[in-house]
């Protein structure tokens, strides 16, 4: 879509983080066009794809110009990741955030049921651990131990970046990283956030740091998804017409 005027990009980071490519395709849209003056990453997610975040964390930290972040309802364990490559954290009064830890995977473990029930499954595989966690394969100690180990790599550079961008030793992020959710003013008393303030005054504290309050928010939506509202838009409207 065409960008009319200076603006704020504003960059959703919305729903469960799968990918990246859109996200970090908007941060690059509105880096290079230069009637956008600042961006404000606006985060409502629950959490998702470790890679996913750590991608959109190193994007937003490549952004020359000034960034907020702003949290919605919920900026939660890769969501809060995403929030913590930004130099300012706003949250609404009612958001939830924090929730740092790592779910590293989930078995289901149906073998003594199947067992019971005469029910037999071949799983064809090479190398002892490919089918860990099948749902006919008991969950033995190496499995175990593999599992740990991934969720404690994931969670420890999840602390570490939390920690960096807080300003918060290792010990004090650990003691706050154990996986449970927190309102927007527990997360401002634990130096989690910065600001409790909706999207509005995440604009305004853009706006008063660039000295130009006739900034408008920019929202960015690639060609495909704009050509195809358009499409349903005008099929509405000719069956509407009937």
């Amino acid at each position: 879509s065409t960008l009319e005027g200076d603006g704020i990009g504003v960059v959703e980071v919305t729903g469960t983080i799968a990918s990246a490519d859109e996200i970090v395709k908007t941060i690059s849209k509105f880096s290079a066009d230069k009637s956008v003056k600042a961006m404000l990453i606006r985060i409502n997610s629950p959490g998702g794809s470790v890679s996913a975040s750590q991608e959109i964390v190193e994007a937003i930290r490549t952004i020359k110009k000034p960034v907020v972040i702003s949290m919605g309802d919920m900026a939660a364990s890769g969501g809060y990741y995403v929030a913590c490559a930004g130099p300012e954290i706003y949250a609404n009064p009612g958001t939830l955030t924090g929730s740092i830890g790592v779910i590293a995977g989930q078995s289901v473990d149906l073998s003594q049921f199947m067992e019971k029930h005469g029910v037999r499954v071949n799983t064809f595989t090479a190398g002892r651990n490919k089918d860990m966690l099948g749902i006919s394969t008991p969950v033995s100690l190496e499995h175990r131990e593999i599992m740990q180990s991934l969720a404690d790599e994931c969670y420890y550079q999840f602390v570490e970046i939390v920690a960096e961008s807080r300003g918060l030793t290792m010990e004090e992020t650990l003691e706050l990283a154990d996986g449970r959710i927190y309102t927007a003013w527990q997360a401002l008393d634990r130096g989690l956030i910065d600001v409790v303030g909706r999207f509005d005054d995440a604009l305004y504290y853009l706006r008063e740091k660039l000295d130009d309050f006739s900034l408008e928010p920019i929202h960015y939506y690639p060609e495909e998804d704009y050509a195809f509202m358009d499409y349903v838009f005008k099929n509405m409207q000719a069956l509407a017409s009937r």
